[in-house]
């Protein structure tokens, strides 16, 4: 998967809700998340491994990247190999607020650009995610 395309069809779409909900402006940003963490949406393949190594599905070449980043060599072999590494197929991409507003949640999780899953609709949950990323078609 290209994730600056991705990210550019994120923000598009974000973009699209934000014209349906004008509350959500100011008030939520999008983050990539899974069980073993979460980061801003960014397509910086580096920035995202620094912050959240579990985007990524875990491969022989990971202990050559960290060892690239501790020596400070951040150049065309640790771009080459960050552009090697697939993304966990467990990643969502998520909804974060600035102020908790219930009414804000359950709009968002009804919206049609929204694909949150039917099994999380109850107002016991506040997570909002907006797709998870192999659900994506670009």
């Amino acid at each position: 998967m290209d994730l600056k395309k991705i990210v550019q069809w994120v923000e598009a779409e974000f973009n699209s809700i934000l014209e349906d909900v004008q509350e959500l402006k100011g008030n939520a940003y999008l983050v990539f998340s899974s069980r073993s963490g979460q980061c801003r949406l960014t397509s910086d393949r580096l920035e995202i491994y620094k912050t959240f190594p579990g985007f990524f599905v875990k491969n022989e070449d990971q202990a050559k990247i960290d060892n690239l980043i501790k020596s400070r060599e951040e150049g065309k072999e640790l771009k080459s190999l960050l552009d090697k590494l697939k993304i966990s197929p467990d990643v969502m991409i998520e909804f974060r607020f600035e102020t908790m507003k219930y009414s804000l949640i359950e709009t968002l999780k009804r919206h049609p650009r929204v694909k949150h899953p039917h099994d999380m609709m109850s107002r016991r949950w506040i997570r909002v995610i907006f797709s998870p990323i192999k659900e994506i078609k670009i």
